[in-house]
C-alpha cells in the first residue's frame, strides 16, 4: 500500500492540471537529514519549550523556520567551525540586529525582519549540532534555528497591487509574436523603476506594462499573440521597488486606465488625445466611433440577451460613447439600445434584422441611432484582443472551476468581507480575506460577493469546461479585466501552498 506522502503525490498532484504540489504527508517525517521539503502549515505548531535561555540583545528560541533561495534572513555574518547560539546571538546584536538563526550547524545569518516566503516547521527539523558546542542545536540544510527579540516580524511580500495611480492590474502578458505588445513610447531605468513611475510616465494611454524588472511600455492596444498568462510568469522586482513585481523577460505587468479616470485617453499613433475617426453606419448622421472600431448591423435583442453585459443606461449615450466604455472593460462588441442603454459582450450577436429597425434616437445626440425597442445598434473592435478572463491563479492560489451555485444552498458556506467593501471587489482581495481566515477554497460571484469555505464544491456542479462560456462572465467591480463569477455562477479558487511554493519557490 503507499504510503500517505505516496497517496498525496498520486492522487492530489497536480490533480486539476494546474501544476498545484500537495503538502508533504506524515508528520514527523525526517528526509534527507531535513524535515519535510514542502511542510503543510497545518502541522508546523511547535513546542518552542526546548530553550527559554535569553541570549545577547534579548533573544529567545523563536522556532525552527525554512531557508531557500529567496533567504530568510539577508546577512551571512560568519561561517565557523566554532558556531554556538551564544557566538552568532551575540554577533547579530552587536551589528544592530533583533534576530538571529544558526544554519548548517556553522552558518550565522542576521536581519531585523523574516522574508516573506518563510515558514515556522516543526522543531525536530532543527536537528544539527552547534560545532562549538554539540549540546545546542544550530538549525539544518535549509533550515534555521531562530533567536529573535521579541516574535520575529515577518516581511511582506512583492506583488502586483490592484490599483497604481489612475491604472487599475490587469494580469501578467506575454509579449507578442512580432514587434512589442505594447509598442507605445518606452524607457527603461535599471536602479529606480516602479510601476508609480511607470504609470505617471504613460498616464492617458490605456496600458502600461513594466518588463524585465526597470523596462515601462505604454500603449493602446496589444500586438498580435500579446495574451494573459499565469501570474507567477510575472515574478521579478522592479529595481526601484523590492516590494512590486515588474513583469518578466519576455513577460509585462500589465494597469489599465481607469475609465473614470480624469484624463484624456491617448490614441497610440495620433496626435490628438481622444481623436476618433469618422465611419459610415445606420443612421441619419455620419456615425462617430473610437478608433478600431466599425457598424456590425442591427439585430434583434430578447432572452438571453444578444449581448450579455449591461454597462448602463444613461442620459448622454452615443455609440462613441459606448464603444469607448465595452472598450475600456475588455469586450470586442458594443451595442446601443432603446436610446439610453449601452451593451457588452465578446461573442457576437447572432439575430441580424434591417438597418431600419433600429430608428431609435441616442440620448445623448439626437442626431444618431442607438437601436430601439429590442434592437440594437452593435459596433465591433476591429483591434481588439482578448483582454478580459478568469484569473488563472493568484500567489498560492489556482483556478479550480465555475460552479453552479445557490440551487440547495451556498456551495461555499462563509461570506466574506473584502478590503475596501464591494466596490473593490477583485480575485486578489476575495482570496487575500479567504486566506486572512484561513480557508483553503474560496470564490467570487455576481461581480462583487465572496464566499469562503474548507472543502471543494462537488464536482457535480461545474457549471462547463470554460468559466466564461459556462456563466462566470461578470467583470469585477474593482478589476473590469477579471471575471467575478456570474448569477448563479462562482468562480473557485483553491489555496495549493503558501506563496513561497507557488510564485517564487525556486
Amino acid at each position: 500500500m503507499a504510503s500517505l506522502a505516496g497517496q498525496a503525490r498520486l492522487f492530489k498532484d497536480n490533480f486539476y492540471g494546474d501544476g498545484a504540489k500537495a503538502y508533504d504527508f506524515g508528520y514527523p517525517r525526517i528526509q534527507a537529514n531535513v524535515d519535510d521539503p514542502y511542510p503543510d502549515p497545518a502541522y508546523n505548531s511547535t513546542s518552542d519549550a526546548a530553550n527559554k535561555t535569553v541570549y545577547a540583545g534579548n533573544m529567545t528560541y523563536a522556532g525552527c523556520y525554512t531557508d531557500s533561495s529567496s533567504r530568510t534572513l539577508a546577512t551571512l555574518i560568519y561561517d565557523s567551525p566554532s558556531n554556538t547560539i551564544e557566538q552568532c546571538t551575540t554577533a547579530c546584536a552587536n551589528a544592530g540586529f533583533s534576530i538571529a538563526g544558526m544554519e548548517y550547524g556553522s552558518q550565522c545569518w542576521c536581519d531585523n525582519k523574516i522574508g516573506p516566503y518563510t515558514q515556522k516547521a516543526l522543531d525536530l527539523g532543527c536537528s544539527q549540532p552547534c560545532p562549538g558546542n554539540t549540546t545546542e542545536v544550530c538549525g539544518q540544510s535549509g533550515r534555521l534555528s531562530l533567536y529573535s527579540n521579541g516574535p520575529p516580524v515577518q516581511s511582506a511580500a512583492p506583488s502586483n497591487p490592484e490599483v497604481v495611480g489612475n491604472y487599475y492590474y490587469s494580469g501578467c502578458h506575454n509579449e507578442s509574436t512580432s514587434g512589442r505588445a505594447l509598442s507605445g513610447p518606452s524607457y527603461s531605468d535599471g536602479k529606480n523603476m516602479t510601476l508609480e513611475s511607470c504609470a505617471a510616465f504613460c498616464n492617458g494611454y490605456k496600458y502600461f506594462g513594466v518588463e524585465y524588472a526597470s523596462e515601462c511600455y505604454c500603449g493602446s492596444y496589444f500586438g498580435a499573440g500579446s495574451a494573459i498568462v499565469s501570474d507567477n510568469t510575472c515574478s521579478m522586482l522592479c529595481t526601484g521597488n523590492s516590494l512590486e513585481l515588474c513583469g518578466n523577460g519576455g513577460a509585462l505587468s500589465v494597469y489599465t486606465l481607469n475609465s473614470d479616470a480624469p484624463v484624456s485617453t491617448i490614441v497610440q499613433g495620433s496626435t490628438t488625445a481622444g481623436a476618433a475617426p469618422t465611419n459610415t453606419g445606420s443612421g441619419s448622421a455620419a456615425l462617430s466611433l473610437p478608433t478600431g472600431f466599425s457598424s456590425y448591423g442591427c439585430f434583434i435583442d430578447g432572452s438571453p440577451r444578444a449581448l450579455a453585459y449591461s454597462a448602463g443606461s444613461k442620459s448622454d449615450n452615443t455609440p462613441y460613447k459606448c464603444a469607448s466604455t465595452c472598450q475600456s472593460l475588455g469586450y470586442k462588441y458594443a451595442g446601443t439600445e432603446y436610446g439610453s442603454e449601452c451593451w457588452c459582450a465578446n461573442a457576437a450577436p447572432t439575430s441580424s434584422t434591417k438597418a431600419t429597425d433600429c430608428n431609435m434616437a441616442c440620448s445623448g445626440d439626437n442626431t444618431q441611432t442607438c437601436g430601439a425597442g429590442n434592437r440594437l445598434s452593435v459596433y465591433v473592435d476591429n483591434t481588439w484582443t482578448n483582454k478580459f478572463s478568469a484569473r488563472p491563479s493568484y500567489g498560492s492560489w489556482n483556478l479550480m472551476a465555475c460552479y453552479t451555485d445557490g440551487t440547495n444552498g451556498r456551495v461555499l458556506p462563509n461570506t466574506m468581507s473584502m478590503t475596501g467593501g464591494a466596490n473593490n471587489a477583485t480575485i486578489a482581495n476575495c482570496l487575500d480575506a479567504c486566506a486572512r481566515s484561513g480557508l483553503s477554497v474560496c470564490g467570487a460571484e455576481y461581480y462583487q460577493e465572496c464566499y469562503g469555505g474548507s472543502v471543494a464544491p462537488n464536482s457535480n456542479l461545474i457549471a462547463g469546461s470554460d468559466p466564461l462560456t459556462a456563466g462566470c462572465n461578470y467583470p469585477c467591480n474593482g478589476n473590469k479585466t477579471e471575471a467575478c463569477g456570474g448569477s448563479n455562477r462562482i468562480l473557485v479558487y483553491i489555496n495549493n501552498g503558501t506563496m513561497a511554493s507557488s510564485r517564487h519557490r525556486r
